[in-house]
């Protein structure tokens, strides 16, 4: 293995001393629960490591995993793809690339620069004015995989994250490395001192890659055949792993409830079509709706407000517009994938399920007897609040908990924390430390706290699990929601973005185990509207029957002669096949 410095381990290039103690234990966390594992897979062929996979036998190199021809554009990211920089390349010669600023301009090469709109505080009016940019062409984000494949491409200045490594080795591209935290460092002493396919930059007595420094390592690069050659021979290698594999797709595992409906209007059968001509008279082209009105997508899905579709609930207007094309580009892509696995059962989403045969539904997906924590995470667990509910009543204690993106207006955390303690109920809450953006001396005086517990962040599985809780406020998470159902715990619905409404339409209304909370005209739900709605679900005996009745059912799907069992085995079979 390369030697490498400590200072650039990747839980140390992190943030603060804080969070890299964070990272470090996650890390650690995620280890131990791998040991549990029969395989890994990985996104990377033996020969680029084989030291690692010598050491480790149970890793399954799978890479290089490549965009199938079926789909345009690149998954899993957000930002509108600039698909003009694609015709720009056709124009010029070979040795066109990228670079930075002055850097790039010094070297009189032409260039293809990917700049972010959030790359920098300040607009791209902030370039300077020594900088004219002629050479090249400036874009907010491209097709990667398709650049960097492009005949025109001389070599890629890169932050080195692993996919963008793995594309540009796999497409014969020399680097100029430019790493920025993590595991990128280490990336970097593979692409230079192990394969020897790209180059570092010098930094001046300031930390900064001087413009002279870019020109310097750019004509150092690109004069050297032999980093070329290598690069065209690490390309071969990664390509005839992946050769003759007609039937090589892409396994996508997909939270099915929040795509429902795109999910449906993604075929090509007379149903899906009929949705689309829906879905574009209801949202027209940008996802945002036409007129605000109460819609059932089929017989048998629950109706729902059109203000509440998931891509209309997150951010502002030009959020949304990127957030529904992001779904969109995912429910075509899809198509092209042989099977969608899911976190449910299909006793949850029948229609759904009738209408999608490709959906394998193997869930729920329980955390394992040998994980502590839950992982995929970075909250410092705090198991104090299980040894708290080992001395109370059973079915008495509220817990509260809203994930890890849900951020609170100062006067809502108020009358949140007024209304636990209006319920005189034994309570266990979790709060984040950036669950708004104050200290926690932002509770009020007239908080006491006295019957119940506050900590940053809860091993859920085990809490929901205990037989002290007596019902789960929650954002509606749909892993939150999995979890909840699973253990028969009724829920008080707390929506914060995104499918969490649609989450909240299926537990109040298609499951009938949860309620939901009213807001006042501020869009504040009070204090004494958190007493109420906690009294009256406590005491309705159906909502817990029906909770209880939802867990044996969930629990029967995973178990040996189940559902989930079933679906999970026969798509282990077929991958073998």
């Amino acid at each position: 293995m390369p030697a490498m410095d400590t200072a650039y381990i990747p839980w140390y290039r992190v943030g603060d001393s804080t969070c890299q103690k964070i990272v470090f234990k996650y890390i650690l966390q995620n280890m131990q629960t791998l040991k549990f594992v029969d395989w890994w897979l990985c996104n990377t062929v033996p020969e680029l490591e084989p030291i690692t996979f010598s050491l480790a036998p149970k890793l399954l190199p799978i890479g290089p995993l490549m965009s199938s021809e079926h789909t345009e554009e690149s998954v899993g990211q957000f930002w509108q793809v600039d698909n003009s920089c694609l015709n720009w390349l056709d124009h010029f010669n070979p040795t066109q690339f990228q670079e930075l600023a002055l850097g790039l301009e010094l070297t009189n090469r032409p260039f293809l620069w990917v700049v972010r709109p959030d790359i920098v505080d300040r607009s791209r009016t902030s370039y300077t004015n020594e900088f004219h940019g002629t050479r090249g062409k400036i874009v907010g984000w491209a097709p990667q995989s398709k650049v960097l494949n492009h005949p025109a491409i001389a070599c890629f200045i890169c932050h080195c994250g692993w996919n963008s490594t793995i594309e540009g080795v796999s497409s014969g591209v020399p680097f100029l490395c430019w790493p920025y935290f993590t595991d990128q460092f280490l990336d970097q002493l593979y692409i230079c001192d192990v394969w020897k396919v790209g180059q570092g930059f010098e930094l001046d007595e300031n930390g900064i890659v001087l413009q002279e420094e870019v020109k310097r390592k750019v004509d150092q690069l690109l004069g050297d055949e032999s980093i070329r050659a290598r690069s065209l021979e690490l390309k071969k290698i990664l390509m005839n792993n992946i050769a003759d594999n007609e039937h090589y797709q892409v396994i996508w595992y997909f939270v099915i409830l929040i795509h429902v409906i795109g999910t449906i209007s993604s075929g090509d059968d007379p149903v899906s079509q009929l949705m689309g001509v829906v879905l574009d008279s209801l949202f027209g082209i940008a996802g945002i709706p036409t007129q605000k009105q109460v819609i059932q997508p089929l017989p048998g899905m629950p109706a729902m407000d059109t203000a509440y579709i998931s891509w209309y609930r997150i951010g502002d207007s030009a959020c949304q517009k990127i957030f529904f094309k992001y779904t969109q580009q995912y429910m075509q892509t899809l198509k092209f994938a042989d099977w969608w696995l899911c976190n449910t059962v299909p006793e949850l989403e029948p229609v759904t399920f009738s209408l999608a045969p490709k959906l394998l539904p193997i869930g729920p997906l329980m955390s394992s007897k040998h994980t502590e924590d839950s992982v995929g995470q970075f909250w410092q667990v705090d198991h104090s609040g299980l040894n708290w509910l080992d001395q109370q009543q059973p079915c008495s204690v509220v817990y509260v908990a809203f994930g890890s993106f849900t951020v609170f207006d100062p006067t809502q955390f108020k009358e949140l924390a007024l209304g636990l303690e209006l319920t005189n109920r034994p309570f266990l809450w979790v709060v984040r430390p950036d669950i708004l953006n104050q200290s926690r001396n932002a509770y009020t005086n007239e908080f006491q706290g006295t019957h119940g517990k506050i900590i940053g962040w809860a091993p859920q599985t085990k809490v929901l699990n205990h037989p002290a809780i007596a019902c789960f406020i929650s954002h509606c998470g749909w892993n939150s929601s999995i979890e909840g159902v699973s253990n028969g715990v009724p829920f008080l619905c707390w929506p914060y973005f995104a499918d969490q409404y649609l989450d909240q339409i299926y537990i109040c209304d298609v499951w009938k185990v949860g309620l939901g909370f009213e807001l006042d005209e501020n869009g504040i739900v009070l204090r004494e509207e958190v007493k109420r709605k906690v009294d009256q679900l406590l005491g309705d005996e159906s909502i817990r029957a029906r909770s209880l009745e939802l867990k044996k059912m969930l629990m029967n799907n995973i178990a040996d002669n189940g559902q989930s069992s079933k679906n999970f085995n026969n798509f282990i079979q077929w991958l073998k096949a």
